[in-house]
């Protein structure tokens, strides 16, 4: 485990936790890279099961929306035509389009489990994967599943902008 990580937060759903479904399943989702503010645990307990995830406050540097070809092939994002591409996400847009699903934030958790600061999102990871070695201050490329806070995949970079896969899950 990173033993950076010493925040946590968890929420109690009372109904079966099934996110692919429930928060997944709209949009293709954002591609992206940001640097690694802030990692939490974050554990969901739910009436069939108990899910602990890796959260990573991201300070969002491009995000892109990630469109689909004719063939139902991503299209592939160039970083160089950030933030003139049409497909470029604002930080507002990246902030509205992986917002926390509603329903699973009580009023007096939610500043704390997610967090309302410009330019910044919260990312999940389950704990089970790679993100357990996440550190603060590294270069973090994304990509979410639809248009969820919960990430498909995910590496860390040394260079940015889309640059060398340094460790991917």
């Amino acid at each position: 485990m990173a033993a950076s990580i010493r925040d946590t937060s968890a929420v109690t759903v009372k109904y079966p936790w099934k996110p692919e479904e429930e928060f997944c399943s709209k949009g293709n989702g954002v591609e992206g890279e940001g640097i690694i503010q802030h990692l939490k645990f974050h554990t969901v307990t739910a009436k069939d099961k108990v899910e602990r995830y890796i959260v990573a406050r991201v300070k969002i540097r491009c995000a892109f929306r990630i469109e689909l070809d004719k063939y139902g092939c991503e299209k592939v994002v160039d970083p160089s035509d950030y933030p003139d591409d049409e497909r470029s996400l604002s930080h507002d847009d990246v902030a509205e389009i992986l917002k926390p699903p509603k329903g699973i934030l009580t009023e007096d958790a939610k500043d704390f489990i997610h967090p309302v600061e410009e330019g910044v999102v919260e990312l999940m990871a389950l704990a089970s994967t790679s993100a357990k070695r996440w550190n603060v201050g590294e270069d973090l490329h994304f990509k979410t599943r639809g248009n969820s806070c919960f990430l498909s995949n995910f590496y860390y970079t040394e260079k940015g902008n889309f640059g060398d896969d340094k460790e991917g899950e």
